[in-house]
């Protein structure tokens, strides 16, 4: 039985915020114009993507986040939300 393989993607350098999930290499995209406040809309929107793809949390195997360029307080809040990610799942943070 093959094991599904689920990865997070953020990216939060651009006002165009966007979020992804790999699942076996076919990826699921949303991204939103932020109204500059990233830090409260970034894990609701992640909440949404994977509860519509019926996926808990726990089975992801690793993050991934965009180191940048970008906005200052955009790479902050990417990288913090990854690394709380990785840090409570105990999964790799890529990037």
């Amino acid at each position: 039985m093959n094991k599904k393989t689920y990865i997070l993607a953020i990216d939060t350098t651009q006002p165009e915020t966007g979020i992804g999930l790999l699942v076996n290499n076919q990826s699921v995209i949303k991204t939103w114009v932020s109204q500059h406040n990233q830090s409260d809309e970034l894990l609701p929107n992640i909440d949404k993507l994977l509860k519509k793809q019926g996926i808990e949390p726990t089975q992801l195997n690793s993050v991934a986040v965009n180191l940048g360029p970008g906005s200052f307080t955009g790479l902050r809040v990417g990288i913090s939300v990854a690394n709380a990610f990785g840090y409570g799942l105990q999964i790799p943070v890529i990037g």
